[in-house]
């Protein structure tokens, strides 16, 4: 089964709500006076708090990005299989034509020389 979001998003989210308190609980518990300067304790916070939620809201959105970009893939697998089972069969004379040359790579096929008695022009038919 796929999951959107695998359980170590949900540990990201966790975080991401512990930032947001260390962002607003200098206010909230009132320990940083009002209209005065920024005390160190309140910087602290609101700074980890901070990059905490930027941190843990990247992971989150590169956890459901990368998510969506296998699930975009598989489907492409699937559609890809789906083809290949209702392509029609192969004939015959439909096998790869090219041989592999003394170097390793692979060439079409040599003209084979026509007996000295046959010309191009004259055939069995002519």
């Amino acid at each position: 089964m796929n999951r959107l979001l695998p359980p170590g998003a949900y540990a990201l989210l966790l975080i991401v709500a512990a930032g947001l308190w260390l962002l607003i609980s200098p206010f909230a518990l009132a320990t940083q006076p009002a209209g005065r300067a920024w005390a160190p304790a309140t910087v602290n916070a609101v700074l980890l708090g901070a990059i905490l939620v930027v941190v843990a809201a990247g992971g989150i959105l590169l956890t459901v990005a990368l998510g969506l970009r296998d699930l975009v893939r598989e489907a492409a697998a699937r559609k890809g299989t789906e083809a290949r089972v209702s392509a029609p069969p192969r004939l015959a004379h439909d096998h790869d034509t090219r041989e592999w040359g003394h170097d390793g790579h692979t060439h079409a096929p040599a003209q084979r020389a026509l007996p000295r008695h046959a010309s191009a022009s004259t055939g069995p038919l002519a």
